[in-house]
């Protein structure tokens, strides 16, 4: 990793730097997978995650991007909230973990659905069966409710509590 932060972000390095050089070994090993130079990790200043998608910032404390060879997060805004974004920081380092098994272009249900189901680690059959049940049950709602199986357009629409991430 190359690692870029200002001064103020300084406090947060030594946690973030742990959390990524981890999971990076971590996927590396299982997806079987090298980055073919040194990746990028920088923090974004403040609500630049809401802004890239294009909503509100007030009320979000985490936001994060990844590209090819990069990603980037918010900071914490203090020492003791720093373990809420190492699942932030596994999340798009997933991202660029798919761009390197994949680099065309992917829909965004199968982008987030990996990126949200990967930060530990390749989900155990354990966990599938975990939230499957959840899983399947919001999915009848959606069915029960329009009739059909939710177009990726309708995901918002029906209220049957299955988010973005879930959906993938």
């Amino acid at each position: 990793f190359k690692y870029y932060y200002r001064e103020a972000e300084s406090y947060c390095m030594p946690y973030m730097q742990t959390a990524m050089e981890e999971a990076y070994s971590q996927y590396s090993k299982e997806l079987k997978v090298e980055a073919p130079k040194k990746i990028t990790y920088g923090f974004q200043p403040e609500c630049e995650g809401a802004k890239l998608d294009s909503i509100p910032c007030p009320g979000r404390y985490t936001g994060g991007t990844a590209w090819a060879s990069g990603v980037s997060t918010s900071c914490a805004d203090k020492v003791a909230d720093l373990p809420k974004f190492r699942d932030l920081a596994r999340h798009e380092l997933a991202h660029l973990f798919q761009f390197l098994i994949n680099p065309t272009f992917m829909p965004a249900w199968l982008s987030e659905g990996f990126a949200s189901l990967l930060p530990d680690g390749i989900m155990s059959d354990q966990y599938v069966r975990n939230i499957s049940g959840e899983v399947n049950c919001r999915m009848a709602e959606a069915v029960q409710k329009l009739g059909h199986y939710p177009t990726i357009e309708e995901y918002e629409d029906y209220g049957a509590g299955i988010n973005y991430y879930l959906f993938g």
